[in-house]
C-alpha cells in the first residue's frame, strides 16, 4: 500500500496564494511547476519511482 504525502508550506509575499501549499494538498493547480499534470511533473515522477520501488525485481 502506498500513501503519498504532500508537505504543507508557505511562501512569503505571495498575495495570490497560488505558489504555496498551506494544507499539504496534492498539486492540482500547478504550484510544483508547469508540468504538474503530466507524467514528467515532479509529483507524478515521484509516484512512478515509489511504485517502481514496490514492484518485485
Amino acid at each position: 500500500m502506498l500513501y503519498p504525502q504532500a508537505t504543507a508550506w508557505h511562501r512569503r509575499f505571495d498575495v495570490t496564494g497560488l505558489t504555496a501549499n498551506p494544507r499539504g494538498c496534492w498539486d492540482w493547480w500547478g504550484y510544483s511547476g508547469p508540468d504538474y499534470f503530466r507524467q514528467s511533473g515532479k509529483q507524478m515522477n515521484a509516484i512512478w519511482q515509489l511504485i517502481d520501488g514496490l514492484l518485485p525485481a
